[in-house]
């Protein structure tokens, strides 16, 4: 049995854990994408990443992983670089086996769907209506379908992916360049 003493320091373990994974205190949680708009990120060097990290394997097999196009969600895409999301989604959807990462691609496309201009939205329309399906297939539409855009980067886990995945030259916190970030992954293949 715990004592009091152990007791308390686990109950406050517990509330700071909770705290930390759902974000509550995390600056990085809004409705409005002009709060979460990241100064000089680097789209199209992103992309790199996004697409790269969307048809990985690892031994062998196909991995993909779509943190790269969540990331990007709430940035604004012009329409050049909404035909290269879109050629990537339709190449690489149907190899998203597992509930979170194809909950998190297709929340990705319903946020740049929703954000974009017209010519974005005309672009990824079949692709939106497709990530609506397949998120209400695995019961995750609620970040795809609500009306309510849910932006940011929730918690610790999220914000340290957009840091990844996005390139922002000249600000330290993020990737500096595609080439940085493929380097980066060739040493850890080693």
């Amino acid at each position: 049995m715990l004592s009091l003493k152990n007791m308390k320091f686990v109950i406050c373990g517990c509330v700071l854990g909770a705290v930390f994974l759902n974000g509550c205190a995390y600056k990085h949680f809004t409705h409005n994408q002009k709060d979460v708009l990241i100064d000089g990120v680097d789209i199209d060097q992103s992309l790199k990443i996004a697409e790269y990290e969307a048809k990985r394997t690892k031994n062998g097999e196909i991995k993909p992983f779509a943190l790269g196009y969540w990331a990007l969600r709430a940035q604004k895409i012009t329409p050049a670089q909404a035909e290269e999301i879109n050629r990537v989604y339709w190449e690489t959807i149907e190899t998203f086996k597992d509930d979170f990462n194809l909950r998190h691609f297709a929340w990705a496309i319903a946020d740049i769907y929703r954000l974009g201009n017209d010519s974005v939205q005309t672009i990824l329309h079949d692709a939106y209506e497709d990530a609506v399906k397949r998120s209400i297939a695995i019961g995750e539409e609620k970040h795809v379908a609500d009306s309510v855009l849910y932006l940011g980067y929730y918690h610790f886990l999220g914000w340290k992916a957009a840091k990844t995945f996005m390139v922002v030259p000249g600000n330290r916190k993020f990737t500096q360049s595609a080439e940085d970030f493929f380097e980066k992954e060739k040493r850890k293949s080693r």
